[in-house]
């Protein structure tokens, strides 16, 4: 086998991968990636207030208090790195009214197209 991996000493190395060493470029490049995977695309990003001031047009039976809270806490658990049980970020919006889950866990569809997420969970 070492002579088909000639000159390839990476390829040579594999039994002792986890003893290599590599260096990746810039500092901070392992914060980039975490950063990025949490990063939820597809959404329409709304503030707060003017997500809470529209679910309440549309369900006017749902007292302000009570969506406000839910809201609230569904953020906080976001901001805190809360995960849905498949492990994708929860969505905020959904969360506040179910249990903390993705999208995709709450609604069945895979994207969310044209669907609302609080800017701070965007």
């Amino acid at each position: 086998m070492a002579n088909r991996l000639k000159g390839y000493p990476i390829a040579q190395n594999l039994h002792t991968m986890s003893k290599i060493s590599f260096s990746w470029g810039r500092p901070g490049w392992l914060k980039r990636i975490r950063e990025r995977e949490l990063v939820k695309t597809g959404f329409i990003p709304i503030k707060l207030g003017e997500y809470i001031d529209r679910h309440l047009e549309n369900n006017p039976d749902t007292s302000r208090k009570e969506i406000e809270e839910g809201l609230q806490d569904a953020l906080g658990a976001y901001k805190q790195g809360v995960r849905c049980e498949c492990g994708e970020p929860i969505w905020v919006i959904g969360s506040a009214v179910v249990e903390y889950s993705c999208f995709t866990c709450i609604t069945g569809e895979a994207t969310p197209d044209d669907d609302l997420e609080i800017d701070e969970a965007c």
